[in-house]
């Protein structure tokens, strides 16, 4: 079961799900899991952008197989002894990523509900939109 929170990010990135609580996670996942700060987000996201930009991705929407590497080894430059690693790491990362803009592109496909350019952000036409929303999105 997962709950929508609110994240921020400077990509306006402020929809996210959390496992709701009480929910148990196996050991494996436990240790797998890694909280990213809000600069190793932003610069992962940062390179992204840039290998999009380079055509290092592929028709289909995935990357191609060097650019995961590519970016454990930009991470592990910026941000020394991090240990961000492809897997478990950026893998987690892409999936969250891709949860989230699924959120973002479902909730501003809705009637209620748009995106702000100057602010980057998600707009919502009243409360009344939000709480509907929050009902049916609760998983």
């Amino acid at each position: 079961m997962y709950v929508v929170v609110v994240m921020n990010c400077k990509f306006g990135c402020t929809i996210g799900m959390e496992p709701a609580v009480g929910i148990q996670q196996s050991n494996k996942r436990k240790r797998d899991c890694r909280q990213w700060s809000d600069i190793e987000d932003e610069t992962f996201l940062d390179i992204l952008i840039e290998a999009v930009n380079k055509g290092q991705r592929l028709d289909n929407g995935q990357f191609k197989a060097h650019t995961l590497k590519m970016a454990e080894t930009k991470l592990d430059e910026k941000f020394p002894g991090c240990g961000i690693k492809v897997k478990p790491h950026i893998e987690s990362a892409m999936k969250r990523l891709r949860l989230i803009y699924g959120i973002i592109y479902d909730m501003v496909s809705q009637s209620g509900f748009g995106w702000n350019d100057d602010t980057q952000t998600i707009k919502v036409e009243n409360d009344e939109v939000w709480k509907d929303y929050v009902k049916v999105s609760v998983c």
